[in-house]
């Protein structure tokens, strides 16, 4: 049987965290948990502020339930980006991030799912 209290992320799901704290040089992404339907639903980093910047995940995105390494960025932004299809769901993923620099981010286009402190776990 299932366990009732568990959270599992909602099907047909788009979601984007900005992480750009003040002065950063750097920014290292931790994850402490990973578990999404693998091949289709996906987490996408991107070594700036847009989808347009360098993509540090492997080809595709990362999926499945293996614990990602460490992701660094080249300067002081990342965006965080997961997508879910229509099908399978799965428990989600949690990730803490630092940088060279911790202050506040400033408002970005991803409203409301910016990362305001250093350290700041996130689950999903």
């Amino acid at each position: 049987a299932r366990d009732r209290r568990r959270r599992w992320y909602r099907r047909y799901h788009h979601q984007c965290w900005l992480i750009q704290p003040t002065g950063a040089s750097r920014i290292t992404l931790s994850f402490q948990q990973f578990s999404t339907e693998a091949w289709y639903d996906k987490l996408r980093v991107y070594d700036g502020s847009t989808t347009a910047a360098r993509e540090l995940t492997p080809s595709g995105g990362l999926s499945g339930s293996a614990l990602p390494a460490p992701i660094t960025s080249s300067g002081g932004a990342l965006l965080v980006l997961f997508i879910s299809d229509y099908s399978r769901r799965a428990a989600g993923f949690t990730f803490a991030w630092t940088s060279t620099v911790g202050s506040p981010l400033p408002d970005g286009w991803c409203a409301g799912s910016d990362l305001r402190a250093d350290g700041q776990a996130v689950g999903f």
